[in-house]
């Protein structure tokens, strides 16, 4: 990666710097001689990351889970109760 990714990744990234390089392993003198060259090259502002944008399609909602516990079998339809399915599985645990 180069020099100048590295500080517009640090200074994209929100953290401090100690934290940044840190995470990063690079060494202290090493970052502060790469930001002082950025600085000094000109560049004025970093460029925002670019995000697209993804289409989670719909479960059908026939959609079901099959789960057996020895000879036990549950049937979880889409859009159950966690709290229901909770205490099944507990009462379903003890009996096992």
């Amino acid at each position: 990666m180069k020099r100048s990714q590295l500080v517009e990744e640090y200074i994209l990234s929100g953290l401090t710097l100690v934290v940044w390089y840190k995470e990063k392993n690079i060494s202290k003198s090493s970052i502060y001689a790469y930001i002082k060259k950025y600085y000094k090259s000109g560049v004025t502002s970093v460029s925002e990351p670019k995000w697209g944008e993804i289409t989670i399609p719909k479960m059908n909602e026939l959609s079901t889970i099959l789960l057996k516990i020895g000879t036990i079998v549950i049937h979880i339809k889409n859009g159950f109760d966690t709290k229901t399915l909770s205490e099944i599985l507990s009462v379903v645990m003890n009996l096992c």
